[in-house]
């Protein structure tokens, strides 16, 4: 699977093992990921260099004790913008995901919100999100105190988004938690590929996918013991969840249930199951033809992984264990056939929102910040 370089840093240094989550074929890392590995994860390569510009283990776990952060990037040492460009920062990037626009004055900041020059433009946000915070001048140069407001308050309707993401914040480091952070960690700006709020930034990625059939038959279980939704939903859950345990593919998906002839021998209860596994992959600008061959031999390779799981039974216990209730204590699969040839297609845009403006900054605020008013806790 083939990463897009500049956003999935892990892989420009060394690959990171322990304390780091796993990260997303199919996700945007605007702020590079290598920051938010713990120091025990890094390797002794990366401990030097990264020490050369004043790192230890404390100031990098605890984003504490290192002056270099307290800086914008224009007031860095060419060392250290060297540094930070080896693990894929920009000066934007940078400025938003390590300085959080901390470094700047406030008249800055207004120059920042006035300059529509850049294509990416985070900073023009920053000052907005900080007068939502309550700051004005005064407050920002020190002889106001602003009190620190919880992150749920920035909260963009019920999903994980956030305004203080657009100030390089996720909910552990806002909240001041140390490194390691766990795997439902989301990362500052961590998006996925298609959000309209990418489009037509440096940081767009191309996903395509490779997509296999499957049919199997289940005998033991028939849509009579699917009797209620949450019955259901638990079965097609244990399904996926043992399906992409034993295939290897990035998702698999239930998309039809129904009782199987018993005329053909398969028992009183037997249950088809038609599914779609699905192989994610993203590149940087177009996918090649070498690309686009590897990801189909993985998609290839999903079947047979699903073919000897299915023979050993791991795949009958997988489902069994994914399970909340008894109803598949019986379970056995009799039959399972993977579509040979797998189906490449490119990702759908999300379509969320139809008036959404593909420059950055109109995104954002139409995409990302919907109906909320920045000026909410001034009034």
């Amino acid at each position: 699977m083939k990463i897009v370089n500049f956003l999935v840093v892990t892989a420009v240094l060394s690959t990171h093992v322990g304390a780091c989550k796993t990260l997303s074929a199919t996700k945007a890392y605007v702020c590079p990921p290598v920051r938010y590995c713990a120091w025990d994860s890094l390797t002794e390569e990366e401990h030097t260099l990264f020490g050369t510009i004043g790192y230890d283990e404390s100031s990098w776990d605890s984003f504490d004790g290192n002056g270099l952060e307290d800086k914008v990037w224009a007031k860095l040492s060419s060392d250290e913008q060297d540094v930070m460009t080896a693990i894929q920062y920009v000066e934007e990037t940078y400025n938003a995901c390590i300085n959080h626009f901390t470094g700047f004055t406030w008249k800055e900041l207004e120059e920042l919100e006035d300059d529509t020059s850049a294509v990416f433009s985070i900073s023009q946000m920053a000052k907005l999100v900080y007068e939502e915070m309550g700051y004005n001048e005064t407050a920002w140069d020190g002889a106001e105190t602003v009190e620190k407001l919880d992150w749920d308050n920035f909260a963009v309707g019920t999903g994980s988004d956030n305004r203080l993401m657009i100030i390089g914040y996720n909910k552990q480091s806002w909240d001041g938690d140390s490194l390691p952070w766990g795997e439902t960690a989301t990362y500052p700006f961590e998006l996925d590929c298609n959000n309209p709020i990418l489009a037509g930034t440096p940081y767009e990625c191309d996903i395509t996918l490779v997509a296999t059939g499957a049919k199997s038959i289940f005998v033991g279980v028939s849509l009579a013991d699917l009797d209620d939704e949450f019955v259901i939903e638990d079965f097609d859950n244990a399904v996926s969840t043992a399906f992409v345990a034993s295939s290897g593919a990035d998702e698999v998906t239930v998309i039809g249930k129904y009782d199987f002839e018993t005329k053909r021998g398969y028992g009183d209860k037997s249950l088809g199951v038609d599914f779609e596994l699905l192989t994610f992959f993203t590149c940087d600008g177009e996918c090649d033809k070498e690309t686009l061959d590897d990801a189909v031999a993985k998609a290839k390779q999903t079947k047979i992984n699903l073919e000897v799981a299915q023979l050993s039974g791991d795949l009958v216990k997988g489902i069994q264990e994914a399970s909340k209730f008894t109803y598949l204590d019986d379970l056995t699969i009799v039959d399972l056939f993977v579509f040979p040839e797998p189906e490449v297609y490119e990702f759908p845009v999300s379509d969320t929102d139809d008036e959404c403006d593909p420059t950055f900054i109109e995104a954002i605020l139409d995409c990302f910040l919907g109906i909320f008013d920045f000026f909410w806790f001034l009034n």
